[in-house]
C-alpha cells in the first residue's frame, strides 16, 4: 500500500487543514510505527473507502481508535463540527456533573483559597467529568493542552459564584478544558 495515494485526493475540502501532517500521521499509524495492532483495522479502511472521507468515517466510528493521536486529529481537523460531542463522548469513561456558571469558570476550592478555571464557554451550564485513570482519557482531542495541574486535597463548587461544594478529589490530577465541558484526570 502506498500511503502517497492519500496525496491524489486534495479536490476534498479537508486538504485545508495541514495535509503534510495528516499524511505522514496516517502513513505513521498504517506502517505500525505507532499502535501496531491498529494497521491491519487502517489498512482494511484505507482498501475499502472510496474516498479520504470515507476512510476518515471509518476512523471515527472505531472505538479502538478512541485514545488514539489519529482519532483526534481527524476529528478535530476533519470533522470539526462534531468534534464537541466526541469530547462530551468522552465523559462516558468517567463520572459526570453539571455546575452553573456567571463568571465562565468552575469554582474550586482549596483549603481556605478558591480559584477560578476558565470553562472554556462563558456562562451557563459546565460540565464536570472526573476520569480515575488516564488511560481512558485522549488528552489529544484538546488542542490546547492541559491548563493545570492540582496536587492534594481540593474541591468543586456547584456554583462558579458560589461555596456549595459538589465534588471533593484528593490526589494528582490535569485540568483540561475544552467548550464547557471541564475533565479532572487522575494520574
Amino acid at each position: 500500500m502506498d500511503i502517497s495515494i492519500l496525496k491524489d485526493y486534495k479536490y476534498n475540502k479537508m486538504w485545508d487543514y495541514d495535509e503534510n501532517f495528516i499524511v505522514r500521521l496516517s502513513s505513521d499509524y498504517l506502517y505500525g510505527k505507532f499502535s501496531p495492532e491498529h494497521k491491519p483495522q487502517l489498512e482494511n479502511y484505507w482498501n475499502e473507502a472510496n474516498a479520504l472521507q470515507s476512510y476518515y468515517r471509518f476512523i471515527l466510528h472505531d472505538e479502538s481508535m478512541e485514545n488514539t493521536q489519529l482519532y483526534a486529529y481527524v476529528s478535530l481537523k476533519c470533522d470539526d463540527m462534531n468534534h464537541w460531542y466526541r469530547v462530551r463522548g468522552m465523559a462516558r469513561k468517567g463520572i459526570l456533573y453539571k455546575t452553573e456558571s456567571d463568571a465562565g469558570s468552575v469554582k474550586v476550592k482549596i483549603g481556605s483559597t478558591s480559584i477560578l478555571i476558565p470553562n472554556g464557554h462563558g456562562d451557563g451550564i459546565t460540565r464536570i467529568v472526573e476520569i480515575s485513570d488516564a488511560n481512558n482519557f485522549n488528552q489529544f482531542m484538546f488542542p490546547r493542552g492541559s491548563l493545570l495541574t492540582l496536587e492534594g486535597e481540593f474541591s468543586i463548587c456547584d456554583y462558579d459564584c458560589g461555596n456549595n461544594e459538589i465534588l471533593e478529589l484528593d490526589g494528582k490530577y490535569s485540568v483540561w478544558v475544552y467548550e464547557g465541558i471541564v475533565f479532572f484526570v487522575r494520574f
